[in-house]
C-alpha cells in the first residue's frame, strides 16, 4: 500500500520523536520508567538517619564519580563502552567524606551494563542499602566575638577535634613551629572565611611564612583544641557580610584508594577556594563583619 505523501511525513516525524526520548523515560507517558542498565541509583544517609548530601561516590572500575543530592540520592552512569561482548567485571563503589569512615558497595558489570539483581545491586538497579556513613572525627569551630567590629579588635577562632571511636590522624599545616605533644590550644595554622552571599573566599594564617605540619592523633573522649587569632588590620579590608569560618586541616579516611584521591585532585587540599570542594561534612561557625562607619570628612580651612 502506498501512503499519501502527508501521511508518510507524519510517520517519519513520529519515528524521529520516539528515538529522541531519553532511554530512562517511558515514551508512552506515565510514571513508569524503562530500565537503563548503564545507570545505578542509591541513597546515602548518616548514622543518625539524616540524608547525607555532598558525599563523593566513586566507581573504581571505570574511574567514574557523582555526588549525592540534598536528599542523599545519587545516580551513576556508565559511558557507552565498545567491544564489551562477553566481558564480565567486578567493581567497588566508594562513598567518601574526608572526616567520615569509608563506605563501599560491590557491583558487577556485564557487557558494559550493571548486572541488576547481583552483588550489591538489587533487581531494580538500586544499591542495596541505604549506605550508612559513620563519622570518624567531629570538627567543631567557634568564633569570638560573633560579629566585628566589637569591643575587642580581634577575632579568635577555636577548633575542637574529637574522634567518635578509636583514633584518627589529622594534620594541622602551615605552622611556624610544631608544638610539643600534649599542648592544648596550640596554634591553628590557617582558616578560611567564606562570604556566604558572594562566594568569595579569604584566608587567615597564624604565620605568613610557616611551613611546618603538626600531626594530631584525635581519640575518642579526648578532645584536641587549636586556635587562630586574627587582628583588626587583617579584618578591615574584608567586605561586610556573613562568613562561614572553616579550619584548614588535612585528613583522609583510612583505606582511601590513591586513585580516588587522584580523581578529586591535589588542589582540594590547597589553601584557597578549592579547599571548599573537598567532600567533608563541616560544621562551620558563622561570623559577621558589619559595615564600618566612614569617618566624617575634615572641613577645609575657612577662607577670608
Amino acid at each position: 500500500m502506498i501512503l499519501p505523501r502527508r501521511s508518510a511525513v507524519r510517520l517519519l516525524l513520529a519515528a524521529a520523536l520516539a528515538l529522541s526520548f531519553n532511554c530512562s523515560e517511558n515514551p508512552f507517558g506515565g510514571d513508569d520508567k524503562i530500565n537503563d542498565r548503564r545507570q545505578v541509583r542509591g541513597h546515602v544517609a548518616f548514622s543518625n538517619g539524616a540524608a547525607a548530601a555532598g558525599v563523593f561516590v566513586w566507581l573504581d572500575r571505570h574511574d567514574l564519580s557523582a555526588r549525592t543530592a540534598d536528599d542523599g540520592s545519587f545516580v551513576l552512569a556508565l559511558p557507552p563502552l565498545q567491544n564489551q561482548q562477553g566481558v564480565v567485571a567486578e567493581g567497588t563503589l566508594y562513598f567518601y567524606l574526608a572526616n567520615y569512615k569509608l563506605a563501599t558497595a560491590q557491583v558487577k558489570i556485564t557487557e558494559g551494563q550493571f548486572a541488576f539483581g547481583q552483588a550489591g545491586i538489587d533487581a531494580e538497579g538500586r544499591v542495596r542499602g541505604p549506605i550508612i556513613m559513620a563519622r570518624a572525627v567531629d570538627i567543631v569551630t567557634q568564633v569570638t566575638p560573633p560579629a566585628w567590629p566589637a569591643d575587642q579588635d580581634s577575632l579568635k577562632i577555636t577548633v575542637r577535634l574529637v574522634a567518635d571511636d578509636g583514633c584518627v590522624l589529622v594534620y594541622n599545616p602551615l605552622l611556624d613551629s610544631v608544638p610539643r605533644d600534649g599542648v592544648d590550644f596550640a596554634p591553628l595554622g590557617a582558616a578560611l572565611l567564606h562570604h556566604t552571599e558572594t562566594g568569595q573566599v579569604f584566608t587567615l594564617r597564624t604565620s605568613a611564612t610557616g611551613n611546618g605540619t603538626e600531626r594530631l592523633q584525635s581519640c575518642a573522649e579526648q578532645a584536641i583544641h587549636r586556635k587562630l587569632m586574627a587582628a583588626g588590620p587583617q579584618l578591615r579590608p574584608l567586605p561586610a557580610g556573613k562568613y562561614e569560618v572553616i579550619p584548614y586541616l588535612w585528613l583522609e579516611p583510612e583505606g582511601t584508594p590513591p586513585a580516588l584521591l587522584a580523581h578529586l585532585g591535589a588542589e582540594v587540599n590547597e589553601l584557597g577556594g578549592n579547599y571548599l570542594k573537598k567532600p567533608m561534612h563541616r560544621q562551620p561557625a558563622i561570623f559577621e563583619i558589619r559595615q564600618q562607619p566612614q569617618p566624617a570628612p575634615e572641613l577645609g580651612a575657612a577662607r577670608d
